[in-house]
């Protein structure tokens, strides 16, 4: 194993401790549930491409497409909490829903 693949794997460790100890810090704020669903998105979509390196299959490949398209939308959501501007309903459930499809999308074959 590389220093490369050392660095990836403490990135992995390093996100999903991060995003673990904010949640746990206080669950109950918005915020804090917020940066742990992107933390744990992005972590799963780290390892997902860790993995693509070390065995290239259809398997990790779907996985990495797919969460790839959870960061973004969990992002938008946590910094949009951050700043402290309101959303509407109607635009949650359509980023939401946009994430899914193309998390969906990702699964189907050809």
């Amino acid at each position: 194993m590389g220093i490369l693949e050392i660095i990836i794997l403490l990135a992995i460790f390093s996100n999903f401790t991060l995003g673990l100890f904010v949640f746990l810090k206080d669950p109950s704020k918005l915020l804090n549930r917020l940066f742990g669903i992107f933390s744990l998105f992005t972590t799963v979509w780290i390892l997902t491409n860790f993995m693509m390196g070390f065995q290239q299959t259809l398997f990790w490949l779907k996985n990495a497409y797919a969460f790839g398209a959870l960061v973004p939308i969990s992002a938008l959501f946590w910094v949009l909490e951050l700043c402290q501007k309101k959303i509407t309903k109607s635009k949650i459930f359509f980023f939401s829903f946009l994430g899914f499809i193309f998390f969906i999308i990702s699964y189907i074959n050809n």
